[in-house]
């Protein structure tokens, strides 16, 4: 009986380091969606929003580093969704699926790449949103970063919070709720740059 027991704990000694091994590295199809953001963004079924990931194009070993940002429904046939950008860096066709290796990288890269990320386009004004705190939905940033949204009409500037998600349009690139428009000198729609800022350094 000890014998038993003595092989199976060396098996799972064996085991559980190649289980996590496997979950850090995949090899599978990946597919592109339309975006004009400037991150190499990604979607993946179940990796925390933020997490950085190694993307090589097997058919031309091409590497780029993507971080995810959004959600795919969970499918062997399907590994990722990578935004066209992203896409085009790897030399991914239009349409169809390309075999790709995926790495997850060190958590200490994360959050480096998020405070990279700036983007200009229109705003909506969303009652989705509430009208008490200064929150807003976009299309890939991580849920809970935090952004700096510019009126770029005025200069006027407020941090929000990233809560939930919206259809990216190609126009419009991020709503936010009535007190945070309200904040910024907007009735209901305006243009402006939004930004990600490390919650340590935030104004």
């Amino acid at each position: 009986m000890k014998r038993v027991f003595l092989i199976g704990l060396i098996g799972l000694t064996v085991l559980i380091p190649c289980i996590a091994q496997q979950a850090q590295t995949a090899i599978g199809n990946a597919s592109r969606y339309e975006s004009k953001d400037t991150v190499f963004y990604a979607s993946h079924a179940t990796l925390p929003f933020g997490t950085q990931v190694k993307v090589t194009n097997l058919g031309n070993n091409r590497t780029i580093t993507v971080q995810i940002g959004g959600r795919i429904p969970a499918d062997p046939r399907w590994l990722v969704d990578i935004c066209s950008p992203a896409a085009d860096a790897l030399g991914m066709n239009e349409a169809g699926f390309t075999t790709v290796r995926f790495e997850v990288m060190p958590k200490e890269v994360k959050r480096k790449a998020v405070r990279k990320f700036m983007q200009t386009g229109s705003a909506l004004v969303s009652d989705q949103l509430g009208g008490a705190d200064f929150t807003v939905a976009h299309p890939s940033i991580p849920l809970t970063s935090l952004v700096r949204v510019t009126n770029k009409a005025t200069g006027k500037q407020a941090i929000a919070k990233v809560v939930s998600r919206m259809y990216a349009d190609g126009v419009r690139v991020i709503d936010l709720s009535r007190s945070l428009a309200l904040n910024l000198g907007l009735s209901r729609s305006g243009d402006v740059m939004i930004e990600t800022v490390d919650k340590d350094t935030r104004k």
